[in-house]
């Protein structure tokens, strides 16, 4: 007679279905019986193993690496399974050096294990080893061609080497395999994104979504599209959709902020406000630092803000970098990076410069990673320099492999933390002297740029602690102007631009993300004192000019007395300035071109002085052209000043006419005197020996 099979015993049974559970996604409930297990038998290696898989499934990759390297030392460290799940685990807490240990272990005593191979790419990636990581995963891919998560992390690694269409393809690849995987589904988008196909980009999110609607990660690309798109009601619905996912996600906050800021959309600005200025004190990254200039007066905080972006996105490029010694020039080889040599303000600014530069002293050269364009200013600007390189298309890499071959004494970086940046490329060092200057008004908060361009007014005594930079204050005004900006000969009529006859216009065409509550109430209370006058504003986007004529009522002023400009050319737009008295900025971000324009077109301006970089530009350019008494150190002396002006026309006529006497002569507007001033800064940094500014 047969025996009966023996029955397991009671830990074989408990393991058994612990197993089942955590293989039906059940960690808690299969956790709970590992750890009865490990109560009878402590030193039981599968249920000390298998728990701390479930320990990292339910997000505590801490206490995973705990229970699975107690694991190995019960089996002398022979599981090539506990090794690729510690490697798993050590990745999540961003110890890729060590993960990448473990899992080069796991390959060792299983050279055929294909979900290892597939782990060490993952590693070589974050360690920015990307030539062996394509090699690691290509192994993978030998041992397991239908993997979808293999071919999805090749095209991540071909994603961070900037090839975008060889990364499309292994995201095709892999949804070939698995139409349903979800990281690939998501990276395709962000793939079809970078490569400007931005409806296709959107199929993709929205694909993503369905499959998995809280994947947060999906959910911020999908508002990064929106913004893209300029449809910044959807973005922001979709950034608040972000926080409800994850309520810390990195910059959802400031984000969402943000793109209300777009629409003058000023629900909860205030607990909104203060909860970003408390969390990014607590160094948190809740808002990136351009955006928290637009809310916040607070230096300390705009250099913590960037301290805290600059070491999440560029800490491995440093590591990266090797340092460079000044080379040999006979002259002064500059480069110049933006991707604002087009129609942009920053292009407006600096044209006249580029053609003003000492040739006998310097050289000059244009590095363009913006969007492509055949517009006069792109053109002008293209044949000012002594060499210009479009290398929007190139990786932060080859950009630097071609920018240190070219031997540049300085890197002059025109982008800050500003659309379409580059600061790869800076952070990579592709010259001994890098300058912060012109496109971003504050410090990077970081290590490898040297220097940044200010002036007595915007970084005065004693802030040099808000910088990370050293400071180079230039004598008259920091900002660079172009008095070769042509005026439009012919304005419109008052009628025709919409503004009644014979009021007093407020005028104010910066854009509508720089208006605050606080700034548009001290508006409305000047209104209200100045009869019949309106205010003049740029129409940004439909949202923000309906939003703004509801706040108006509900400050009791008629929605007619805004009136919105629509964009124009720059020369039309300057023109009609004249049809203003007088122009009322905003605070805490000035205008800053926008300032400029104004006083070029001689309308008067009328500032309040702040505490931080952007407070103050208003307050800068005022000094250099000779009216300084326009800037205002409170608001209400602000609004006094404004509503005084407007009952005082001779007082206003007098500032107009000396403002228009003092275009020809003021600092401001003196490209010579500036090209004098900035070179003699390029040539202390570069020439320590040189005589300082």
């Amino acid at each position: 007679m047969a025996r009966p099979p023996a029955r397991p015993s009671p830990v074989h049974a408990k393991l058994q279905r612990a197993v089942a559970l955590h293989q039906a996604g059940k960690y808690g409930e299969a956790g709970a019986l590992y750890r009865e297990i490990l109560r009878a038998e402590p030193r039981n290696f599968d249920a000390l193993h298998l728990s701390g898989v479930a320990a990292r499934a339910q997000g505590n990759a801490k206490t995973a690496v705990e229970l699975i390297g107690r694991a190995l030392g019960i089996v002398g460290g022979r599981s090539a399974a506990a090794h690729y799940n510690l490697g798993n685990a050590l990745g999540d807490l961003g110890r890729h050096d060590e993960a990448l240990a473990a899992v080069e272990r796991a390959v060792a005593l299983d050279p055929a294990y294909a979900e290892a191979h597939h782990m060490r790419a993952v590693c070589l990636r974050h360690l920015g080893r990307y030539t062996d990581a394509l090699a690691a995963v290509d192994r993978a891919l030998e041992l397991a061609p239908n993997a979808a998560y293999a071919w999805n992390e090749k095209g991540v690694i071909y994603a961070m080497r900037e090839r975008q269409h060889d990364a499309l393809a292994c995201y095709d690849e892999a949804l070939a395999r698995d139409p349903g995987h979800l990281r690939a589904t998501h990276n395709r988008g962000v793939a079809l994104r970078m490569l400007g196909r931005l409806d296709e980009a959107l199929a993709a999110y929205e694909k993503t979504l369905a499959l998995k609607p809280d994947f947060a990660e999906a959910i911020n690309s999908l508002a990064i599209l929106q913004q893209l798109l300029k449809r910044p009601v959807d973005a922001a619905n979709t950034y608040a959709r972000l926080l409800a996912a994850d309520p810390s996600y990195e910059y959802a906050l400031g984000s969402l902020l943000s793109e209300r800021l777009l629409t003058c959309d000023w629900r909860d600005y205030d607990a909104l406000t203060a909860r970003i200025a408390a969390d990014v004190a607590a160094g948190l990254r809740v808002d990136k630092p351009f955006t928290l200039m637009a809310h916040s007066d607070d230096p300390a905080l705009h250099l913590k803000s960037a301290e805290l972006f600059a070491q999440a996105r560029f800490a491995r490029a440093v590591a990266a970098a090797t340092p460079l010694a000044p080379p040999k020039n006979d002259r002064i080889k500059i480069a110049y990076i933006s991707a604002d040599f087009r129609d942009h303000a920053v292009a407006y600014l600096i044209a006249n410069l580029f053609e003003a530069h000492d040739r006998a002293k310097f050289e000059i050269h244009g590095v363009s990673v913006g969007p492509a364009s055949d517009g006069a200013m792109r053109q002008r600007i293209a044949a000012a320099f002594d060499r210009f390189d479009d290398l929007r298309e190139a990786s932060d890499v080859e950009i630097v492999a071609q920018m240190r071959e070219r031997g540049y004494d300085i890197a002059v970086d025109l982008m800050g933390y500003t659309a379409d940046a580059r600061t790869g490329v800076l952070a990579r060092r592709v010259a001994p002297v890098q300058v912060n200057y012109l496109g971003y008004p504050g410090t990077m908060g970081a290590g490898f740029i040297d220097y940044i361009l200010v002036d007595p007014i915007v970084a005065p005594p004693g802030s040099e602690a808000h910088f990370a930079e050293k400071l180079v204050r230039l004598p008259d005004c920091y900002q660079v102007n172009d008095a070769k900006r042509k005026i439009a000969d012919a304005a419109p009529t008052r009628a025709q631009a919409g503004l009644p006859e014979g009021a007093f216009v407020f005028c104010c065409f910066n854009n509508a993300w720089k208006i605050t509550p606080a700034m548009f109430a001290c508006w409305m209370r000047m209104l209200a004192r100045v009869e019949g006058s309106v205010l003049w504003l740029l129409a940004t986007n439909d949202a923000a000019v309906e939003n703004l004529r509801a706040a108006a009522e509900r400050h009791g002023i008629a929605r007619e007395r805004l009136v919105f400009a629509p964009h124009a050319k720059l020369d039309a737009h300057l023109a009609r300035h004249r049809l203003a008295d007088l122009f009322v900025d905003t605070f805490p971000y000035n205008a800053h071109t926008t300032a400029s324009d104004a006083l070029w077109a001689g309308l008067p301006l009328l500032t309040y002085v702040g505490k931080s970089f952007p407070a103050r530009v208003a307050s800068s350019l005022l000094h250099a052209v000779g009216l300084p008494e326009m800037a205002m150190a409170t608001l209400p002396a602000f609004e006094d000043e404004a509503v005084a002006l407007a009952k005082d026309p001779a007082r206003l006529g007098a500032l107009r006419a000396r403002l228009a006497a003092n275009l020809a002569h003021a600092p401001l507007f003196d490209i010579d005197r500036f090209r004098r001033n900035i070179e003699a800064a390029f040539e202390a940094m570069a020439r320590p020996s040189a005589p300082a500014p």
